[in-house]
């Protein structure tokens, strides 16, 4: 289609306005929305996460895992979003909390040609930005990250008025791969949403996905599992060993988790994982305790096998960092950075890709 005045609005509050600017309401095609509802941008349905816990009800509104795609040939792109809650805590950065990232590609690879933060100021409720490309890059694949702690509710492009606005390619594997886990997998201390280890799986195998991940939130509750089972996807993720508070807790519902949700998805691939933190843990409190986490996980995944289940593997955290680099893959000990998070992505995308691709 071509971007024409008539089919856009101006924000109330914007600070672009040259270079004929039409804004473009995101729900509306040719844009696609993945990993959220396109119109609450929130990662589940309220009423289900209440039913869960606070916590969950809470984190769940989240724009975590949100992305959109569309091509155009336009010199440059606009970003306008109405956002809540822009506060990261103390450890993150406020580009992976509150930013949204935006990746680009005329070819096979994508390039980044930036973040945008919150930068209008105190008592402003959006976040706006424009990048300009080369006239030389005709039309071009646009990736936006959503934040991964601040709620969007509304997103806007502007694009130059004149230019060509189409549908994006899509994913080579469109069932997505669905990530639960604690605040690792949600994406806490990652520099930038594209940096989460799950959105890094979501590049590398060309794949949708849905991020799951709660901060010390994840207890894989038998409503929680309920709500999963249900869901449409290629793989499941199954990685709460963080937020199980116990390793009793642990052992009464992992194994018990994958029953209730081989229930109704007897065939979907499961992937059990322990967290990678293993080796950081038994320095400095208790060197048995993520011993028994782990076998009890290992456990689970054994069972399955032994009961016929050729539709599971075991990512092992204890190996998914180098021996050499493993105290620098984490901000504190336990949440990685973007170095931990491109091996964990590399360790998941490695056995996921076993599953999404052995047809």
């Amino acid at each position: 289609m071509i971007v024409k005045k008539e089919i856009g609005f101006v924000p109330q509050d914007t600070t672009i306005t040259l270079g004929n600017p039409v804004f473009i309401d995101c729900k509306n095609a040719p844009f696609k929305i993945y990993g959220v509802n396109k119109d609450t941008f929130a990662r589940m349905p309220v009423d289900v996460a209440k039913r869960v816990s606070p916590s969950v009800e809470h984190s769940s509104q989240t724009s975590n895992g949100g992305r959109l795609r569309f091509r155009t040939d336009s010199d440059y792109v606009v970003v306008h979003a109405k956002i809540k809650d822009v506060s990261p805590n103390f450890q993150q950065a406020k580009s992976d909390a509150c930013g949204i990232d935006m990746l680009a590609k005329t070819g096979k690879d994508w390039f980044v040609p930036g973040t945008c933060i919150p930068s209008q100021g105190d008592g402003k409720d959006y976040i706006e930005y424009r990048t300009r490309f080369d006239k030389s890059f005709k039309m071009k694949e646009i990736l936006l990250h959503f934040p991964i702690e601040t709620r969007i509710e509304s997103l806007s492009i502007a694009l130059r008025e004149g230019s060509v606005l189409e549908e994006p390619t899509e994913y080579k594997n469109t069932n997505p791969v669905v990530f639960y886990g604690s605040s690792i997998t949600f994406g806490a201390c990652a520099s930038k949403p594209s940096n989460t280890y799950c959105a890094m799986v979501s590049r590398m195998l060309d794949t949708d996905f849905i991020n799951l991940g709660f901060g010390g939130a994840c207890k894989a509750e038998d409503s929680m599992i309920d709500y999963l089972k249900n869901l449409k996807m290629s793989v499941f993720v199954y990685d709460y060993d963080h937020n199980a508070p116990t390793p009793e807790y642990l052992e009464q519902t992992h194994f018990r988790g994958y029953c209730r949700f081989r229930e109704k998805q007897p065939d979907t691939p499961v992937i059990f994982a322990s967290k990678p933190d293993y080796s950081y843990d038994i320095f400095t409190y208790d060197k048995d305790v993520n011993k028994v986490r782990r076998r009890i996980i290992m456990k689970s995944y054994e069972q399955a096998l032994k009961l016929g289940d050729k539709n599971v593997s075991f990512v092992d955290g204890k190996k998914i960092y180098p021996k050499d680099v493993s105290p620098f893959c984490s901000v504190d000990g336990c949440h990685p950075n973007d170095l931990g998070y491109m091996y964990m992505a590399k360790a998941f995308s490695k056995a996921i890709r076993e599953f999404i691709e052995k047809d």
